[in-house]
């Protein structure tokens, strides 16, 4: 069993599936500990001075990515777990290459994502956790929808 579980959530309608089995996995291995984060995607042309962005889409993008952490730690303490969150924040960088990196900075034993099904959403959205499972050495879980 994965004693330390990056979960990762988005804020769509795979969140609660991914955050409720990573505190499965949690409650199943005595000792484990769960990390919930999201990722805060800011292109550098809105940051840059003078860009397109006067600050509002950047505080708006981290009040929301901190909103959902605190709903997670609601639902985890409901279930009585324990939680740490981050809102990781990635500036013209890939979300899978931050989300590797924060994987490796945590030590993370397995990292839970969603993945949506298939049909033409999938084929023309990238999938965060096929590339997330080519990126990294570690478990990837990967949560649909129920049917």
């Amino acid at each position: 069993m994965s004693q330390r579980i990056l979960a990762v959530l988005d804020g769509g309608e795979l969140s609660d599936p991914v955050l409720q089995r990573a505190l499965d996995l949690v409650l199943q291995s005595p000792g484990a500990v769960l990390r919930v984060v999201t990722a805060v995607e800011l292109p550098a042309l809105l940051l840059a001075e003078g860009g397109l962005d006067d600050g509002r889409f950047e505080e708006q993008s981290r009040d929301e990515g901190a909103l959902l952490m605190e709903e997670a730690r609601t639902v985890a303490r409901r279930r009585g777990v324990e939680i740490e969150t981050a809102v990781l924040t990635c500036v013209d960088t890939d979300v899978a290459d931050e989300l590797v990196a924060e994987a490796g900075r945590w030590h993370a034993d397995a990292i839970v994502v969603g993945a949506p099904r298939g049909g033409l959403r999938r084929l023309f959205r990238k999938n965060l956790a096929d590339h997330l499972a080519a990126l990294t050495q570690l478990p990837v879980e990967r949560v649909s929808a129920a049917k």
